[in-house]
């Protein structure tokens, strides 16, 4: 189960791009990004330095230190973008990585009141726009 990285694994590749412009902070157990679906502001997308498909073949230490990781993530969302909720997914059907999802969620968002998905039509920024979130992002795990 345990392979890093693999050949074939997008997020294997993707978490080694360290000037990736949504890249936010390299943590001990994970890489956190930006999704490049920015339809609710500040979505993010927490992996799994190490390969594993499923959450449950993880070693309890290391799903452990992960959820620990995805806490600290949240906890910079919350301060920088004040969101009236925060959605968790670990879900894993369109890349086979452990890798957990931080959407935050607003009032009145497209969405509002139910499950994230699915989504209308995805929203892009400019790569400026993602290097400047990345940033207060990363500021803010830095200094909670």
């Amino acid at each position: 189960a345990e392979e890093l990285p693999m050949q074939d694994c997008s997020f294997c590749t993707l978490i080694t791009e360290t000037d990736h412009p949504a890249r936010i902070v390299s943590l001990e157990h994970s890489v956190a990004l930006l999704h490049v679906d920015q339809t609710y502001p500040g979505w993010c997308t927490v992996i799994s330095k190490q390969h594993y498909d499923h959450l449950h073949e993880m070693p309890d230490a290391l799903a452990a230190g992960l959820l620990a990781e995805v806490r600290r993530v949240a906890a910079a969302q919350w301060k920088v973008l004040t969101p009236d909720r925060l959605n968790y997914a670990c879900l894993g059907n369109m890349v086979a990585h452990v890798h957990w999802h931080l959407i935050p969620r607003y009032e009145g968002d497209p969405n509002w009141g139910d499950a994230p998905w699915p989504i209308a039509a995805e929203t892009h920024l400019d790569r400026a726009e993602y290097v400047a979130l990345a940033a207060k992002l990363a500021e803010a795990i830095a200094n909670p």
